[in-house]
C-alpha cells in the first residue's frame, strides 16, 4: 500500500469509528407548525369520567377499550369512533365491563397483547411513594358483558429506584404508558424531574412475588409521557406528551425502539391546552387521541408527523443466519459471602443467559469450579477457555462457548497481555494481575463463513496495561483472522467511549475497523449506560464491557441486559449482548 492510499484508510477508517462513537449527537428535536386538534367525537357516559387510556380491540371490529384515572369503578369501557359506549345486554344504565378482583387505585392506560389479554395499568405514582404498583391481565370481553375477571395481576417495581418517596431530584417514577409488543409488556415512566421516559419490560411474572422491571433505555421527549400504544405488528411505538406526538419505527422486531428513525410533532388544541392522556392506533395511517378533560377523541395523520431523526439502517442479509453473541463477567467465585455468594446467584446466571440464547458466549472472572459449571449447564456448547494463573485451571478464565452443531473449529489459543505473551501466567506494564485473551476461529455451517471470536478481561488497575493489551490484541487479529470476520468481547475495564478505546477500534492500514456494536444502534452516548452494576442495580456510569465487530457483520440488535431474576441483580456487572447479521456475499472460502 502506498503512503498516499494508507493515509486515505486511516481517515476513512477514523471516519468508521467517529460515526459508531456518536460524533453526531444532536438530539431529535421536532420542528414546524403544531398541529390543530378538533375533536372528532365524544364519548359518552361512563367513558367520559377522566379518561386516561385507549386501546384498539383486534377481535371486535370498530370497538376501542377505554378506562377511567382513580375515583371510577374497576370497569373498562367499549366505545365506537363516535364516542358512544356500548350497553351491557343486562343492565343498560351500567355502562362498561367491571372487573372483578381488580382495585382502581389509580389506572393509567390499557394495552392488548397478541393473547388476547386486556392489560390494565394501575401505576399512577404522582408521589412516587407507591409499593403496590399493578398489572392486571385480564381476557378481553365481549363488548355487551357486565363483568368479567382477572386472569393475573403482577405487582412491580422499579430496579432503579432507592427511595420511598423519591427525591425531588429524582421524580422519575409515576408512568401513564403501557403497551404490548407480541405479549411482551412495556412500561414507559412519566418523569418529573427531567424531559426523558425510560423504558422498562416485564421480564419476572412470578406469582405472589413483586416483580423487578427490566430496564432498557430511556430517550429525551421534551415533557412527561402520558401515553403509549405500539401496532399490532410491533414496529411502531406512538409516544404521547402534553405537547407532543412521537412515533418510533424500527425496521424489524429484533431491532430496538429507540435506535429507530422518530417522528414527533407539536400540537395543541384549537380551545385550549391539551390534557391528553392517552393515544392508540386507529389503522395504518392514524393515532387516537383521547382528552381527559375534554373526554373527547382526536384524529392524528401519521404522515402528518414529520422525521426528525433517521434510525439505524436495517442490516442486509439472511436474518436465519444471525449471530446471538453475549459477554458476561460472572464475577468470581468466593468473592463474595451472603446473598452475593456464587452458590446463591448461578441460578440466575443461568436464567439470565438462557433467556438471550447466545450462539456464541464470552465469560470474564470464571474461576475453575464456575468453567466447570458452564461446560455441565451448557452441554449444548463447545468450551474453551484456560485459567490465567498457569494456562491450565488456575486464576480467571476468559472462555468462549460456541455452539456444537453449528460451528466448526478451525483453531484456536490463548495468548497473554504481556511483553511475553506466549508464556502463561506473565503479567504485563502497570497491570495488577495477569490478563489473557482466548480466541477460536470457526467456520458457522449455516452461512458458510469463517469467523474469529477473541475474549479478553483487562486490568483493572493499569492504564498502561489496559492500552498496550489492546493494542496487543489488535495487532494479533490480522494472523489470527486470516481474512475471517472478528468479533472482539470482554471486559475492558474503560469506556468504548474514552480515550483508551481507539488503540483497538482503529485499524492499521490494510485492516478493518472494529465497531462498537452498542454504539452502532445508539449513536448519542447516555449516561445511563453503566455495565457495572455493583450489586445496586445501578444504571448510570460507564459502559466498561463491550462487543466489537468487523465487517461483513451487521449489528440488528445490542443490549445491555439487565434482568433481574427474582428481583436481584446476577452479578456484579450486567451482561451485554448483539445480534449480528452476515452482510450478503459469496461465502468464505473453505480452509
Amino acid at each position: 500500500m502506498t503512503p498516499r492510499a494508507a493515509l486515505l484508510h486511516r481517515i476513512l477508517a477514523c471516519l468508521c469509528i467517529a460515526l459508531a462513537l456518536g460524533a453526531a449527537r444532536a438530539p431529535a428535536q421536532p420542528a414546524g407548525e403544531p398541529l390543530v386538534l378538533a375533536p372528532i367525537a365524544t364519548l359518552g357516559p361512563g367513558a367520559n369520567k377522566e379518561v386516561s387510556g385507549i386501546v384498539k380491540s383486534r377481535t371486535h371490529a370498530g370497538v376501542f377499550w377505554t378506562l377511567n384515572d382513580s375515583g371510577d369503578e374497576p370497569r373498562v369501557y367499549p366505545v365506537r369512533i363516535d364516542g358512544t359506549v356500548i350497553s351491557s345486554v343486562r343492565d343498560e344504565k351500567a355502562p362498561g365491563v367491571r372487573i372483578a378482583g381488580a382495585t382502581n387505585s389509580d389506572w393509567e392506560d390499557i394495552a392488548l397483547d397478541d393473547s388476547g389479554r386486556l392489560v390494565i395499568a394501575d401505576f399512577g405514582n404522582n408521589s412516587n411513594a407507591r409499593r403496590d404498583l399493578t398489572l392486571y391481565l385480564v381476557p378481553e370481553p365481549e363488548p355487551t358483558a357486565e363483568h368479567t375477571g382477572v386472569l393475573s395481576k403482577i405487582v412491580f417495581r422499579y430496579p432503579d429506584q432507592r427511595a420511598f418517596p423519591a427525591p425531588s431530584d429524582d421524580r422519575n417514577f409515576d408512568a401513564e404508558g403501557v403497551f404490548t409488543a407480541g405479549d411482551d409488556i412495556y412500561v414507559l415512566s412519566k418523569n418529573r424531574s427531567d424531559p426523558y421516559t425510560k423504558l422498562y419490560r416485564v421480564d419476572d411474572r412470578t406469582p405472589d412475588a413483586v416483580t423487578a422491571l427490566t430496564y432498557l433505555g430511556r430517550f429525551d421527549i421534551g415533557g412527561r409521557a402520558t401515553g403509549a400504544d405500539a401496532s399490532p405488528d410491533g414496529l411502531r411505538l406512538a409516544i404521547l406528551t402534553y405537547t407532543h406526538v412521537w412515533l418510533f419505527e424500527r425496521p424489524e422486531r429484533s431491532m430496538p425502539f429507540f435506535a429507530g428513525r422518530v417522528r414527533a410533532r407539536a400540537y395543541t388544541y384549537a380551545d385550549g391546552k391539551s390534557d391528553s392522556e392517552s393515544i392508540t392506533f386507529e389503522d395504518d395511517e392514524h393515532l387516537l387521541i383521547a382528552d381527559e378533560t375534554r373526554a373527547s377523541l382526536a384524529r392524528v395523520r401519521i404522515a402528518d408527523l414529520p422525521v426528525v431523526r433517521e434510525g439505524a439502517a436495517r442490516p442486509a442479509g439472511n436474518p436465519e443466519h444471525d449471530l446471538r453473541v453475549m459477554s458476561f463477567n460472572l464475577r468470581y467465585a468466593g468473592g463474595d459471602r451472603g446473598a452475593n455468594a456464587w452458590e446463591r446467584r448461578a441460578s440466575a446466571c443461568e436464567t439470565v443467559v438462557r433467556a438471550f440464547d447466545p450462539d456464541i458466549l464470552g465469560v470474564q472472572e470464571a474461576v475453575a469450579l464456575q468453567a466447570d459449571w458452564l461446560r455441565a449447564t451448557w452441554p449444548s456448547h463447545a468450551f474453551h477457555g484456560v485459567g490465567r494463573g498457569d494456562g491450565q485451571r488456575a486464576g480467571e478464565f476468559v472462555p468462549i462457548l460456541y455452539r456444537a452443531d453449528r460451528f466448526t473449529r478451525l483453531a484456536a489459543g490463548h495468548f497473554w497481555l504481556s511483553d511475553t505473551p506466549d508464556v502463561p501466567g506473565s503479567r504485563g506494564w502497570d497491570g495488577a494481575c495477569e490478563r489473557m485473551a482466548s480466541w477460536v476461529r470457526l467456520r458457522d455451517r449455516l452461512s458458510e463463513r469463517t469467523l474469529l471470536v477473541v475474549n479478553t478481561h483487562l486490568d483493572h488497575v493499569g492504564p498502561v496495561a489496559r492500552r498496550e493489551g489492546m493494542r496487543l490484541i489488535r495487532a494479533r487479529l490480522r494472523d489470527l483472522a486470516q481474512d475471517a470476520a472478528v468479533i472482539v468481547m470482554g471486559d475492558f475495564n474503560t469506556s468504548a467511549d474514552g480515550p483508551e478505546a481507539p488503540a483497538l477500534l482503529l485499524a492499521p492500514p490494510d485492516d478493518a475497523p472494529l465497531l462498537d456494536t452498542y454504539r452502532v444502534l445508539f449513536r448519542t452516548q447516555d449516561t445511563h449506560e453503566a455495565t457495572f452494576s455493583a450489586w445496586d442495580a445501578r444504571i448510570s456510569g460507564e459502559r466498561i464491557d463491550w462487543i466489537l465487530a468487523s465487517p461483513p457483520l451487521g449489528v440488528v440488535d445490542a443490549t445491555i441486559e439487565r434482568r433481574m431474576p427474582g428481583g436481584r441483580t446476577p452479578s456484579d456487572h450486567w451482561p451485554v449482548s448483539a445480534v449480528l447479521r452476515w452482510a450478503p456475499g459469496a461465502s468464505t472460502p473453505r480452509p
